[in-house]
């Protein structure tokens, strides 16, 4: 139904679709000493295995843009390969990217791999 006609589906869904007021930041460390220490076994693991691989800070509907601290923990363990894509942007910004709150569509998974993958220097997703 999304994609045959979005304007039932969205007036359809017009209360799960609040409203939101612009990019807000989530303000509490929510990374624990055990879970630092899981991220770094990670990248030990995906290293020691010679795995190209990234890490993607999904974007979420409301807007809220990832913990400063947090991503600063992330960005000392995994460096360049880490990708932000929370808080207010192209994706998020756009209602019709959306099937609910939390999950968005697969043009828009698409759109973020190829962004990571033909773009990965790009400055706004760092």
């Amino acid at each position: 139904l999304v994609s045959s006609n979005p304007e039932k589906y969205y007036s359809e869904r017009k209360n799960i679709f609040f409203k939101r007021y612009g990019e807000k930041y989530e303000l509490h460390q929510r990374m624990s000493a055990k879970s630092i220490e899981m991220f770094k076994e990670i990248k030990n693991i995906l290293e020691r295995n010679k795995t190209n691989y990234k890490i993607v800070l999904s974007p979420v509907y409301d807007q809220i843009k990832f913990s400063r601290q947090d991503k600063k923990i992330l960005k000392t363990i995994f460096g360049a390969h880490l990708y932000d894509f929370t808080g207010a942007n192209f994706i998020t910004n756009d209602i019709i990217n959306w099937y609910e709150t939390s999950h968005y569509r697969p043009n828009i998974a698409d759109t973020i791999l190829n962004i990571i993958y033909t773009r990965p220097n790009t400055v706004l997703w760092r």
